[in-house]
């Protein structure tokens, strides 16, 4: 899990290799030439190892954004190793990000009362900056208003029923 979380593809591909479903091959076996048993596997790993390498850096972008509430595009890519030709991919990275977490809060929306820590980041890009806000603050303000309305609710009820 430690090397998974630093970064390490190998890993991943030994990991999915060994908990992927196995495909069974209808035809018999060939002797000659490559064994065709295993391209499937080969194609569903590099399948999966494509999507893992697109996503792989997004911890390390979403920590950079809990750092600052504006942030130049250009400093964000510095930080990001990213070179000087790729700022067009980047900004594409940054709106799948976005994306991700949009669709992260509608799958979650109504699931619990558990906080995602991954759905308290918003932000939006303006030219070459970026601006963060943090919608944790806002949320637990909202959390407190609503705790105790409720609390006040039970509270007159509680003297209604004492009163009649």
């Amino acid at each position: 899990m430690s090397r998974m979380s630093n970064g390490d593809i190998d890993e991943f591909r030994t990991a999915f290799q060994h908990g992927c479903p196995k495909f069974l091959s209808p035809t018999t076996v060939v002797f000659e030439g490559g064994n065709l048993a295993k391209e499937p596997l080969i194609r569903q790993s590099n399948a999966f190892l494509e999507g893992i390498e697109n996503q792989i850096w997004l911890p390390i972008l979403r920590g950079y954004l809990k750092l600052y509430t504006t942030l130049p595009l250009k400093k964000l890519a510095n930080f990001m190793d990213v070179e000087e030709g790729d700022h067009d991919s980047f900004i594409a990275k940054l709106l799948s990000f976005k994306m991700i977490v949009n669709e992260l809060g509608k799958a979650t929306i109504g699931g619990g009362d558990a906080e995602d820590a991954s759905m308290d980041l918003d932000f939006y890009v303006d030219k070459d900056m970026i601006i963060v806000a943090d919608t944790h603050v806002a949320r637990r303000v909202s959390e407190y208003f609503i705790k105790h309305i409720t609390k006040l609710q039970d509270v007159t009820r509680k003297i209604k029923q004492v009163a009649s």
